[in-house]
């Protein structure tokens, strides 16, 4: 069964156009055999907090993915085996399970009735 990731990149501001659609071509080869990248985007060029392989500056990039969860480990070997990809992150996102209004509506009286009671405890107290 596929799972959802997601993968926030940082590749080196120095690459040019075609130098970065070539490392987005083989990352996406090496994905594609094994899942499937869902969404791809670009966040641009942002000054890093600190220096990183001596760059002051990278450019930023997130995938979403869907992939079987025993393929991670390769996928990260071979980030870290890329030159002009200053860090990465890994990160399994999570499923939202959906629950009905009714569910909802049911706990909101049920927190109203037990405020209710909490306040009458209180002046009883007093």
């Amino acid at each position: 069964m596929d799972n959802l990731y997601e993968i926030m990149l940082i590749n080196k501001p120095s690459l040019s156009d075609s130098e970065e659609s070539k490392l987005f071509d083989r990352i996406a080869k090496h994905i594609g055999d094994k899942g499937k990248i869902i969404k791809k985007e670009s966040l641009g060029k942002k000054q890093l907090a600190y220096r990183i392989k001596k760059e002051q500056e990278g450019n930023y990039h997130l995938l979403n993915l869907n992939i079987q969860s025993a393929e991670i480990a390769a996928i990260s070997q071979k980030l870290t085996l890329e030159d002009n990809i200053l860090r990465f992150l890994i990160l399994k996102k999570q499923t939202q399970k959906h629950v009905s209004d009714k569910k909802i509506t049911e706990k909101k009286e049920i927190k109203k009735e037990s405020k209710i009671i909490k306040v009458k405890t209180k002046r009883s107290k007093k």
